[in-house]
């Protein structure tokens, strides 16, 4: 009970004290009683659980559908398309003497605008394939490598290359192929060109995004392991 023991003894000398003490001692007995019949126990129940079922309304309101199969597929989609560019970006950028395409060349050559073009249009499906996934780490990732480009936009002009409203790139055939070969070759080779920051950033997109397609199939969306050798787990959730 709330009515302590000094309450109980130690105002009974007095007629005012006394009144205090029996309306304490009322409202003590009352609680009691409340708590003897379970009338607290029902309240508190009736109170955590319309306390529960709202919040379980609110998150069931707030929640989205993540990590679907379309949107696995999506991710890999994704991924290959970082490769390619990876793959691209690489034979551009190499500057061994057997492999680069800039070693002998004091013009821009046939192979140069095949490489530049392959480069641009695997620029393009990456840029493209991201902009439907949902996954912010791999968006992230694709808008940071836009942004790098788009530092380079005045550079790429003078080669035949415009950036687009929509980050994607073209190519301009002839353009490209009259271009001066040294601003072609210090945009796109090398370890301090562009095409090289480019190559690093489409090796983080494919991690990003094979990541990401590995955590999602781990869980299914009521939130229990979706491997079969895990359902011992879900046991307990």
């Amino acid at each position: 009970m709330s009515l302590s023991v000094n309450t109980l003894f130690g105002n009974m000398g007095n007629s005012t004290s006394a009144g205090s003490f029996n309306s304490g001692l009322y409202a003590s007995l009352s609680e009691y009683t409340s708590i003897r019949t379970g009338a607290y126990k029902k309240l508190l129940n009736a109170y955590y659980t319309k306390d529960n079922s709202s919040s379980s309304n609110t998150v069931a309101a707030n929640k989205k559908p993540v990590n679907s199969v379309a949107e696995n597929k999506q991710l890999a989609v994704v991924k290959d398309a970082a490769d390619d560019l990876y793959s691209s970006s690489a034979k551009l950028t190499d500057t061994s003497a057997s492999k680069s395409l800039f070693k002998k060349a004091d013009s821009v050559t046939n192979d140069i605008v095949s490489a530049v073009k392959s480069y641009v249009s695997d620029y393009n499906t990456l840029v493209e394939e991201a902009a439907d996934t949902s996954n912010k780490k791999v968006t992230g990732k694709v808008s940071f490598m836009t942004s790098q480009t788009s530092a380079y936009r005045n550079a790429l002009s003078e080669i035949g290359i415009t950036i687009n409203d929509d980050k994607t790139l073209t190519v301009d055939d002839k353009a490209l192929k009259n271009a001066d070969i040294s601003k072609v070759k210090s945009l796109f080779n090398g370890s301090d060109s562009m095409a090289y920051q480019t190559f690093v950033r489409a090796s983080a997109i494919s991690s990003a995004a094979e990541n990401a397609g590995n955590t999602s199939s781990i869980y299914g969306s009521d939130g229990t392991y979706s491997s079969y050798y895990s359902s011992a787990y879900n046991w307990y959730l």
